[in-house]
């Protein structure tokens, strides 16, 4: 493979998972891809036309993306953004533990988890 195929291939690949993560943030959420469109100042088919991959959308653009989906730049390219809204809730309050409380808790749900019969 050229290297301008190479180029040309990992920039539709790139879309393409960029189109997917966006649709699965998206449907999270609970919008359409019009509404979605709509409600961050664009036409009727422009998160669509993210999402199939025909383009990417403007730095700018990203960041306003992110907001509207309530999540950051950063988790938008990891798959913690995808959990359930209680699992962030639960995942923030155990990051506020001290760490000797975090441990005996993880203690307590080891023991729990290895100890009872489901």
């Amino acid at each position: 493979m050229k290297q301008e195929e190479y180029i040309r291939f990992l920039e539709i690949y790139s879309k393409k998972n960029f189109g997917l993560r966006l649709s699965a943030l998206r449907e999270r959420k609970g919008v359409s891809a019009r509404k979605m469109s709509l409600d961050l100042g664009q036409n009727k088919n422009y998160i669509n036309s993210i999402e199939v991959g025909n383009h990417f959308p403007t730095m700018q653009a990203f960041f306003e993306i992110c907001y509207y989906l309530s999540i950051s730049p950063s988790e938008f390219f990891t798959e913690k953004s995808l959990k359930a809204p209680e699992d962030h809730d639960i995942t923030e309050l155990l990051c506020r533990l001290p760490p000797h409380i975090f441990q005996h808790l993880s203690q307590i749900i080891t023991d729990f988890i290895e100890n009872s019969v489901y």
